[in-house]
């Protein structure tokens, strides 16, 4: 598990979604995982959980909202967000980054689609 901050971390232009080792099924699951259940815990205490990437064996979260800058975001991300990830996919790696600034291209994950993408980069 990796944690970082945003400017650690160089996201992709778009949240990737791709499936060449991994079958659809084990990924619809992992997201339906951090949409149905990570996201409205994320919701409920404050914060805002969006995704960066997914791909076959690499998820890439963004915590935001009460979550910025809070130093309880390592607690949750290894007491929470990581068991149930590997609970659903043991070989898939997480990495959460957090702060005000949304990658771009991240999707929030409880939000209507509507307006779930990040704002450009200025």
């Amino acid at each position: 598990m990796t944690v970082k901050c945003f400017g650690d971390l160089t996201p992709p232009g778009d949240v990737v979604v791709s499936d060449p080792d991994m079958s659809s099924g084990a990924r619809n699951k992992l997201l339906a995982l951090c949409e149905d259940v990570l996201a409205p815990l994320v919701r409920a205490d404050g914060g805002e959980l969006w995704l960066v990437l997914a791909e076959a064996d690499e998820l890439v979260l963004h915590l935001a909202g009460g979550y910025a800058g809070c130093p309880g975001t390592t607690l949750v991300t290894q007491g929470i967000l990581e068991p149930a990830v590997h609970a659903m996919v043991p070989s898939a790696r997480l990495t959460v980054t957090s702060g005000w600034q949304i990658p771009p291209g991240a999707r929030r994950l409880d939000a209507p689609t509507s307006s779930t993408s990040a704002p450009p980069p200025t």
